[in-house]
């Protein structure tokens, strides 16, 4: 019995420890996700392939984009169980979406 509550007891702590890490990991793929996006996008608008007006709504969801990471992060430091917010994978995904929409590529 004393051997069960140990393991028990160890499986918890284990799984407190990956809960932090999965929530670190998961606003990290977030921001891993977008970074590839704008590159391509940057790619795209240094070769001519974005217009003015595309570039503008490009801005608009990006700084949505930023506004939900910051607030996320400053979220994350104070409960790192917390995963990525609603908020932040809706204005990612809105941002990816926009920039794969005006490159021509499929949005997964």
């Amino acid at each position: 019995m004393k051997r069960f509550l140990l393991l028990l007891l160890v499986l918890s702590l284990a799984s407190a420890v990956a809960c932090r890490t999965t929530s670190y990991k998961t606003l990290r793929s977030v921001a891993t996700a977008v970074d590839a996006a704008l590159k391509v996008y940057h790619d795209a608008y240094q070769a001519g392939k974005i217009t003015p007006d595309q570039r503008a709504k490009i801005k608009a969801a990006h700084l949505k984009y930023q506004v939900a990471m910051n607030t996320a992060i400053a979220t994350a430091q104070l409960d790192l169980s917390r995963s990525a917010p609603a908020d932040l994978v809706a204005a990612a995904t809105s941002l990816v979406v926009t920039i794969n929409t005006f490159i021509g590529k499929a949005t997964p």
